[in-house]
């Protein structure tokens, strides 16, 4: 009887020393896990981009018939049909040109300034931009001749607005990131009545840390989507037909 006393005592201990163990086990807490966060910026104007080139100078009739056929020539064959808006012509008043090469201008509404990634994901996360942008290309009047392009010029000149190329791009604090994002617009044709053509550019762009300078993502982000325009048309992108995405992911294991 003694010895089967000295063994339930000894079984008790062991139940009483385990307990606090496990007491312990049960009130361990993870850590919580921050869920990616979404944020949507739309642009609710009507925005329009300036061609930067000329139209193709496909026929005429004029009394400078060098000029004329200098209109006709290519660009890259040392004529001025599809030439950049700021080149001076060869034989008309060469001290002033249409435009100067704008670069790639923020596309209205497509913007969110100080954008901030939390201190405690600064080391831990990476920014997923995304973009949709519908442009309809339109065709413009026919530029005069006389005298910016040709002196002198008696006469008519048809024109073609040939489709081309519109780029998007992701700028953080006034810098490019990322690779340009293109789509071709259709030829906008020659006739009198015109009808857009709308397709639709989209982009993205996966940012980390390691993409700026400092190793780290900067306290406040001014985040701008930016277009440039490589055609003669005017591109237009209507009122809440485009968008930017900011998706925030926290990266909680890394290998």
């Amino acid at each position: 009887m003694a010895k089967i006393c000295l063994v339930l005592l000894g079984v008790m201990a062991i139940a009483c020393c385990a307990t606090p163990c496990f007491a312990e086990t049960s009130t361990v807490e993870m850590p919580a896990i921050t869920a990616p966060a979404l944020v949507q910026v739309v642009g609710n104007t009507d925005a329009e981009l300036a061609p930067t080139r000329y139209p193709e100078f496909y026929d005429f009739s004029s009394d400078n018939p060098t000029c004329g056929e200098y209109l006709k020539k290519p660009f890259s064959a040392g004529g001025m049909s599809l030439a950049p808006l700021w080149t001076p012509s060869k034989y008309g008043n060469k001290s002033t040109t249409l435009a100067a090469d704008p670069g790639y201008v923020l596309i209205q509404g497509l913007q969110k300034k100080s954008f901030r990634v939390p201190d405690m994901h600064q080391n831990t996360s990476k920014l997923l931009f995304t973009w949709t942008v519908r442009v309809e290309g339109y065709k413009l009047a026919a530029y005069t001749i006389w005298p910016r392009l040709c002196t002198p010029w008696h006469g008519s000149s048809n024109q073609r607005f040939p489709g081309g190329q519109v780029l998007t791009q992701l700028y953080i604090n006034g810098k490019p990131l990322g690779k340009p994002a293109a789509l071709t617009i259709p030829d906008a044709g020659t006739s009198s009545i015109n009808q857009p053509h709308d397709p639709t550019l989209t982009g993205s762009c996966l940012v980390s840390r390691g993409d700026f300078t400092t190793g780290a993502f900067p306290e406040n982000m001014d985040i701008e989507i930016r277009w440039y325009n490589d055609t003669s048309m005017k591109i237009v992108s209507p009122k809440s037909m485009r968008n930017l995405l900011i998706t925030f992911v926290p990266v909680t294991t890394q290998e």
